[in-house]
């Protein structure tokens, strides 16, 4: 719980602005459109031996409908450390059975832990995925903990940035953001 705390102080560092900023611009190069982005990361901590998260669609969570989801491990791991994302196809057959109450809320993770695909990735590799798309945890049965940081990214012309949590990117380094001095 001590190094989550410095990691959430961390981004929220006026010195990590610049960081978090050029990441923001690695993802937003890659798409056809002018974005906005998420004000700040989420940093995620998955010891050995435990799950971090439920399969979900982030559209549950009030983020806009059609965000882009970035997800970066932030040390080398192996699929049975990394986040499943579940293909299209699937996730819509499954988000229409468990919505019209055939399935239960423990079925669909059920369905989502045999179902996802789990890759591999190098420290700095980018998993890209969009919003609408089941994605999650299983247990990390790896040796080591795994730290990763992601964001969304959502199209300015179409995103209802519900609870404003979406922001330009320039803004990222006009100091606009309240931050602490580290």
């Amino acid at each position: 719980e001590a190094f989550k705390a410095k990691m959430y102080k961390a981004i929220h560092c006026s010195s990590f602005s610049p960081i978090y900023y050029r990441l923001v611009n690695s993802v937003s190069n890659l798409l056809p459109y002018h974005v906005l982005c998420q004000k700040r990361p989420t940093v995620r901590i998955q010891p050995p031996g435990v799950s971090s998260i439920i399969f979900h669609i982030d559209e549950w969570a009030g983020h806009d409908k059609n965000s882009l989801n970035a997800w970066f491990p932030l040390v080398d791991i192996h699929e049975s450390a990394s986040l499943g994302v579940v293909r299209q196809t699937l996730t819509e057959s499954f988000l229409a059975s468990f919505y019209s109450g055939k399935i239960s809320a423990s079925e669909l993770e059920r369905l989502c832990r045999d179902s996802a695909v789990f890759r591999s990735m190098k420290a700095g590799q980018v998993l890209l995925f969009g919003n609408h798309v089941l994605h999650g945890t299983t247990v990390n049965r790896s040796e080591r903990v795994r730290f990763s940081l992601d964001f969304r990214l959502t199209q300015k012309s179409t995103s209802a940035n519900l609870h404003q949590r979406y922001i330009e990117p320039s803004e990222l380094l006009s100091g606009h953001l309240p931050s602490e001095h580290c």
